[in-house]
């Protein structure tokens, strides 16, 4: 379920490249599997990155790209790539808005005090 913290409407979806190796690790079983596979056939560099920086992914990407949509036109592809990047919201929020974090820290931070108190 997307948070939707952050627009990805204007991200380009290269912004995966800036997540750490344990969130891509995460990505089996999040992601939506047919529009990450579109998104990684029109993306070779993203694909590139995720099997280097994740080699036991590779076996799992390979499956997701065999669901990609063949027939896929450029506002397809761009629809798959904000379903992905929509996915994973949350991650992405830390690396392309680091000040909505720490606003959401310190709200978080507040309201668990006002809890325990």
């Amino acid at each position: 379920m997307a948070l939707n913290w952050i627009d990805v409407t204007d991200l380009p979806f290269n912004v995966i490249l800036l997540l750490e190796r344990a969130q891509m690790c995460w990505f089996p079983g999040w992601l939506p599997e047919p529009e990450l596979g579109t998104a990684l056939e029109a993306n070779p560099v993203v694909e590139w990155y995720l099997c280097n920086k994740c080699p036991e992914l590779q076996e799992w990407v390979d499956q997701v790209k065999a669901q990609a949509d063949p027939n896929a036109c450029a506002e397809d592809i761009r629809q798959a790539e904000m379903d992905v990047m929509n996915a994973i919201n949350d991650l992405l929020v830390y690396v392309v808005d680091p000040l909505f974090m720490i606003g959401y820290l310190s709200w978080a931070g507040t309201h668990m005090n006002s809890q325990i108190s």
